[in-house]
């Protein structure tokens, strides 16, 4: 009687571990039906079938009787589930399919499967975080730039998404930016248009384009994006002379956002190149005053009450004027952006 008690433990043993080897065979009784054996009390009433772990290698972790758990009865308190770290984990949960059909409940079964979690900082936000505290100061006196840039210079979270909502209201597949800085807007317009599309970002300082490449990098829309290195009017002439010889496709949306004292210049060389633009095109001209910083020479030798910056209001204001006037052109403007597009009566 010994022998056979013995005997139906292992068997259980065996078939609690590898079920699909004994279907369509009879099952040895326990030689004590009132008394099951460990491994049966540990998982519960295996009358519809294994726990749903038991065909997985790590599947003596789950029992009751585990090393793991007898250390701790609390799983809360002990930390980590003892399958955690094996792949069909989730398995253990007392919710699984396969145990809800068998009624059975683990004594894992308060632990719970938590799916892989997405970072809280997406490129965009970790390349305005950077922007916002890199010393642009220091990087002018070094020579690293040809010019005292300043965080506010970059798109913010409302400009971003306001630009988002541009491109997608207008269902922009190519975009053309002037004057990228970092390349926050342009990353930001990526993120919103299709898988297909493209970003053209120009910009005359080489070390803003090589400091938000690593952003770039880390995105998946950062493949979008394609930057040239130069003076705007140059890059834009160049383009002008590709469009119309049909080497490049027209943009849907361009965003122009340089120097104000060629925006003028840049706003008429975009209308005026054939194929540059689509039928459907909308241009967005940067409105916010230039606030300039006072560059560190000047207050080095105690000369900053004599550095002025211009303001760029008079060029806004000249703009504006230009685009109320022209008959072609119907404008709006908010959020600090004057939004251009061809009049209906010109489509």
């Amino acid at each position: 009687l010994k022998s056979t008690e013995v005997q139906g433990q292992f068997l259980q043993s065996v078939l609690l571990r590898f079920p699909s080897a004994f279907r369509g065979r009879s099952r040895r009784p326990s030689a004590n039906p009132a008394a099951p054996p460990a491994a049966m009390a540990a998982t519960g009433d295996l009358s519809s079938g294994a726990h749903p772990t038991a065909t997985f290698p790590n599947a003596h972790l789950a029992h009751a009787g585990g090393a793991a758990m007898n250390a701790d009865k609390n799983p809360e308190s002990r930390g980590a589930n003892p399958t955690a770290a094996f792949p069909n984990a989730h398995l253990a949960r007392g919710d699984a399919p396969s145990a809800a059909a068998a009624g059975a409940q683990t004594a894992l079964g308060a632990s719970n499967w938590s799916p892989p979690v997405a970072s809280a900082h997406r490129p965009l936000e970790q390349l305005q975080e950077a922007v916002a505290q890199e010393d642009w100061a220091r990087n002018y006196a070094e020579g690293k730039t040809k010019m005292q840039a300043q965080a506010a210079w970059s798109a913010g979270p409302e400009r971003c998404s306001m630009l988002q909502c541009l491109a997608t209201m207008n269902k922009a597949s190519r975009v053309l930016e002037v004057g990228s800085f970092c390349g926050a807007a342009a990353l930001a317009v990526a993120e919103a248009i299709p898988k297909n599309g493209e970003v053209v970002a120009l910009e005359l300082e080489p070390f803003f384009v090589e400091f938000g490449q690593k952003f770039r990098s880390r995105s998946q829309a950062g493949s979008k994006i394609s930057t040239i290195v130069g003076p705007a009017a140059d890059s834009l002439k160049e383009l002008q002379s590709k469009a119309s010889s049909g080497a490049l496709q027209p943009f849907d949306l361009v965003i122009i956002d340089g120097d104000k004292a060629s925006m003028k210049e840049y706003f008429d060389l975009v209308w005026s190149s054939s194929g540059l633009l689509s039928s459907k095109a909308v241009v967005c001209l940067d409105t916010t005053p230039f606030k300039g910083q006072v560059p560190t020479r000047y207050v080095r030798f105690g000369q900053a009450e004599r550095w002025e910056a211009p303001s760029g209001e008079e060029e806004i204001a000249g703009l504006r004027a230009a685009v109320a006037a022209a008959p072609e052109f119907v404008s709006h403007e908010f959020g600090g952006l004057l939004v251009v597009q061809r009049s209906q009566q010109q489509d």
